[in-house]
């Protein structure tokens, strides 16, 4: 009975010392597992614009939103460019990014086709946030560590901050062409939770929604507008 006291309290001293210095060494690499942690949310939130991209620009806007007016001779005389619609389509995509995370917090998430987005975002809706697991070898820096199946989880908690907004760009292209394009800003805001600590991570992603190239060259007043 003595011996199987002794056992047991040896087991629970080392059990306890072993939690503490896995806790010591996760404190020590807090910053790794951040850096961690945020390479796992950049790759969820890259799928919820991926996917919010597919699904709101599913046709060529580029001769419905640029608009490129000549005179008699052929030269560029202005540059149109319908903002209203472009404001549109940059709110479908923001309610669709916003649909989607609470689709796949819901935990109701089902992949539209077999890209590596879409199914990263059905796994990460069947474990409820679950964006990826740290093996317990980086925790501690030890790599044969990370054969043992156990690891800390790295979750995401949406923060309901998603923003968007459109953007203009003229560029000299080449040899007397011009680069025109009609660029969608958008901002996810979420929070990264890993075990003891999270933070609220801001994501940004800017993509053509229209893009032109066109001969000729821009008039003056064009450049005067730009500050040269």
């Amino acid at each position: 009975m003595v011996l199987l006291k002794r056992v047991a309290i040896t087991i629970i001293i080392l059990v306890v010392l072993i939690s503490v210095y896995i806790l010591y060494k996760y404190r020590q690499n807090q910053e790794v597992l951040k850096q961690y942690g945020e390479m796992a949310l950049l790759s969820f939130t890259t799928s919820i614009v991926t996917q919010s991209k597919q699904k709101v620009f599913s046709e060529n806007y580029d001769d419905i939103l640029i608009t490129v007016n000549r005179d008699q001779n052929g030269s560029i005389e202005s540059i149109d460019y319908d903002m209203v619609y472009a404001m549109q389509l940059s709110d479908q995509i923001m309610r669709e990014a916003e649909s989607t995370i609470n689709g796949v917090l819901s935990g109701n998430y089902e992949a539209k086709d077999d890209s590596r987005y879409q199914k990263n975002l059905e796994k990460i809706s069947k474990n409820k946030g679950l964006i990826d697991t740290i093996p317990l070898g980086t925790i501690l820096n030890e790599p044969l560590l990370s054969l043992l199946p156990i690891g800390f989880p790295v979750k995401f908690d949406s923060y309901a901050l998603v923003f968007s907004n459109v953007t203009s760009s003229l560029e000299t292209y080449g040899i007397n062409h011009i680069k025109i394009e009609l660029l969608l800003n958008i901002r996810l805001t979420q929070k990264m939770v890993l075990p003891l600590f999270s933070e609220v991570r801001t994501i940004e992603y800017s993509f053509p929604i229209a893009l032109k190239i066109v001969y000729g060259q821009l008039p003056s007043y064009y450049y005067n507008l730009s500050g040269g």
